[in-house]
């Protein structure tokens, strides 16, 4: 009986070349669109401005009426402090007090515009935090001011506006649309498919 031939052994190689191309899997979507810069942080950096100014000249008034201011903060002390120290003594200490008050202030609107400038120019969400606390320290230092003196109808409505200005801004400046311009790229990106999927491709607008 006549024996077959033995069957050629396999080759992995030719194998692998008479395989089927595999199918393509979309892994990536269209690249992101990048958003220009929001209108509101220009406005932000105007209201910024504008309660700078009142806040400047509410100083100035106060530095204008130093005499008034003293003498109201020496007659607000409590009684036994007047009387166990000279009425020089307490004088110096209103008079440093009035000084140390306006130099917080004034600090705190340094530090509140250059981090707003450099949060708009840099793209920096590290600036956003820092120019939201100095915020906080100006409507603060803005209020002590006023408990500090008498203030006049004038004094109440500038510190008033100035602080609704300051509130305003930063409002502004933390709204989801400057959030999303703040984190996006310079260069555009592939959003990935899985991240489109479960919604995690970015912040709306």
């Amino acid at each position: 009986m006549a024996k077959h031939p033995d069957p050629a052994p396999i080759s992995w190689e030719t194998e692998r070349r008479n395989l089927p191309e595999r199918p393509a899997v979309l892994s990536n979507l269209n690249a992101e669109t990048l958003i220009a810069r929001p209108k509101r942080t220009v406005v932000a950096a105007a209201l910024i401005v504008a309660a700078a100014l009142g806040a400047l000249t509410s100083i100035v008034g106060g530095w204008m009426t130093l005499d008034a201011l003293r003498a109201y903060l020496v007659t607000a002390l409590p009684d036994d402090i007047t009387t166990e120290y000279s009425e020089e003594s307490v004088e110096q200490a209103a008079s440093v007090l009035l000084a140390l008050a306006a130099a917080s202030l004034i600090v705190a609107l340094v530090v509140q515009a250059m981090s707003l400038s450099t949060c708009i120019r840099a793209r920096s969400g590290a600036a956003r935090v820092t120019f939201s606390v100095a915020s906080i320290a100006v409507i603060l230092a803005l209020g002590v001011g006023l408990v500090l003196r008498e203030p006049s109808a004038w004094d109440f409505a500038l510190s008033a506006t100035a602080c609704c200005l300051v509130l305003l801004a930063t409002v502004l400046i933390c709204t989801p649309r400057v959030t999303r311009w703040l984190r996006q790229s310079e260069e555009r990106r592939t959003i990935v498919l899985a991240d489109a999927v479960t919604g995690r491709a970015g912040d709306s607008e």
